[in-house]
């Protein structure tokens, strides 16, 4: 059966740019061309701007774990695909703390550049290709069967993915990390760390380091995935040296490091996310006295507790109490464990 999708139309387009990339095979869905094909459902998600707003376009996940233990994730092994490492903020302020205390009073600027369609950039080896396939409508765009699509490249819905696209992220850092035309920059390594397909490097104005940094990280990208790897989208609207930038979700501002003071860098969350922090919080659910509160409402709020953490680290106290809630025998219901006597103080704690 063809998957029932949401924004349909877009996710239309976004296969067809997969499609011209070379990245999949799109054909008539006729069940004896396409015996040992395994297929699984799709469906879309929103993608954001990098000012925090929702974007027009979808992302499009492969749910490859339809079916559960018989999925392709099911089957797939974890220990034969390299693990998927990333940095975390606490990363990237060791290395900008680094930075400031080797060349005190000089400032730090930070760019980034974006890798586009990440995934997409890494083929799979041709007999695993029968693993990545999915049913759409062709009604939507006017094709009177249904239509098979199968991945030529890595899908956003596979638990191998991350991994397998970790090479490539370890692979720029390594090379922009690595001293470039010592007798030109000096002996000191260039700081730049990648999330996945997000490369941020963060550099000391001295010379010409920063402009070295943009070039040695743009030749990395372009190196390990093609001349048209690096999204120029991004690289105008974020890319730009700045004191002041987005890591990770976070602002990070460096303006006062050249003052001298180590503590002069500072983190917040920005605009969009402290919008969206206040509606959170102002949700009934969260009513002193309500004691209808679910499981999965705990969860979101342990998830979103501990990222503010990054820029409150006094919030890292409150969330055993949220954790708490979650101790109960319910599975849908927040609920604390141990004797009915103390669920009030528990409950009190919480809130």
């Amino acid at each position: 059966m063809p998957t029932k999708l949401e924004n349909e139309l877009q996710t239309h387009w976004e296969l067809y740019d997969d499609f011209r990339r070379g990245g999949l095979v799109i054909a008539s869905k006729k069940a004896e061309t396409f015996n040992g094909v395994w297929f699984s459902p799709l469906f879309n998600v929103s993608k954001s701007n990098t000012d925090g707003t929702v974007s027009d376009k979808v992302r499009v996940v492969h749910n490859q774990l339809y079916l559960g233990d018989v999925s392709v994730n099911g089957i797939t092994d974890a220990t034969l695909h390299p693990p998927s490492a990333t940095p975390t903020h606490r990363t990237f302020a060791r290395r900008i703390a680094h930075s400031i205390v080797s060349f005190p009073g000089v400032p730090i600027y930070m760019i980034k550049r974006d890798v586009s369609a990440a995934f997409k950039r890494v083929f799979l080896q041709v007999a695993s290709t029968k693993y990545f396939a999915s049913v759409v409508r062709g009604s939507s765009v006017h094709i009177d069967s249904n239509l098979a699509v199968v991945w030529l490249t890595l899908s956003f819905g596979w638990t191998g993915s991350p991994g397998e696209y970790g090479v490539y992220q370890n692979l720029i850092d390594e090379y922009v990390s690595s001293p470039h035309r010592l007798h030109v920059n000096g002996e000191h390594a260039f700081n730049a760390l990648t999330y996945v397909d997000d490369t941020i490097g963060f550099e000391s104005a001295l010379a010409g380091r920063v402009l070295q940094l943009i070039r040695a990280t743009e030749a990395a990208i372009k190196g390990c995935l093609g001349e048209g790897a690096v999204n120029p989208t991004k690289a105008i609207e974020e890319g730009a040296p700045e004191e002041e930038k987005i890591i990770l979700g976070i602002l990070v501002s460096l303006k006062g490091v050249a003052d001298g003071r180590i503590y002069a860098a500072k983190v917040s969350l920005p605009l969009a996310k402290l919008h969206k922090a206040v509606v959170f919080m102002r949700q009934a659910v969260w009513d002193a006295n309500n004691r209808d509160v679910r499981c999965n409402d705990v969860q979101k709020l342990a998830g979103n507790v501990y990222f503010w953490a990054t820029v409150a680290p006094a919030l890292h106290l409150v969330l055993p109490a949220i954790w708490a809630m979650t101790g109960g025998s319910s599975h849908e219901w927040a609920r604390p464990a141990g004797p009915a006597d103390i669920h009030e103080c528990v409950w009190r704690e919480f809130f």
